[in-house]
């Protein structure tokens, strides 16, 4: 699990600078937790996922058919071409919310989904960019 150590003071917008980070999931890790950890570690609010490269071993999708929501899971490996979304972290409920639309491929054809859960393999890279407190 990739950490980063930084200051955990108030946000002041004012003193803020955008900047980017990857990292990298080992074996098993779960995309979205992973997220969560080092958005809290890092004492960031909010975050721009803008790209996610790699497979995972197991996929939750949301979707819409036919003007109906619906869900899909696979539990084989699955390689994500494309990640995008907004994650906010709330520090008093520990809890991330948002959402990350992608695009994967099954079966040799593309699909897109707001995702719900993943599991990584090892080398899953997640990049996003996000406002850090200036010193």
């Amino acid at each position: 699990m990739p950490t980063n150590a930084m200051n955990s003071e108030m946000f002041d917008p004012n003193k803020s600078k955008m900047r980017e980070m990857e990292i990298e999931l080992d074996q098993n890790d779960d995309v979205l937790d992973c997220l969560k950890q080092v958005m809290k570690e890092n004492n960031i609010h909010q975050a721009n996922v803008i790209g996610f490269t790699g497979n995972v071993l197991s996929l939750g999708v949301n979707y819409f058919e036919n003007s109906t929501l619906k869900n899909v899971k696979y539990f084989e490996p699955h390689e994500i071409t494309r990640g995008l979304g907004e994650l906010k972290y709330d520090f008093i409920k520990d809890s991330v919310f948002g959402r990350v639309r992608i695009n994967y491929i099954h079966k040799g054809k593309t699909f897109d989904g707001i995702l719900m859960n993943a599991k990584a393999i090892a080398g899953f890279k997640i990049v996003f960019s996000f406002l850090q407190q200036s010193e």
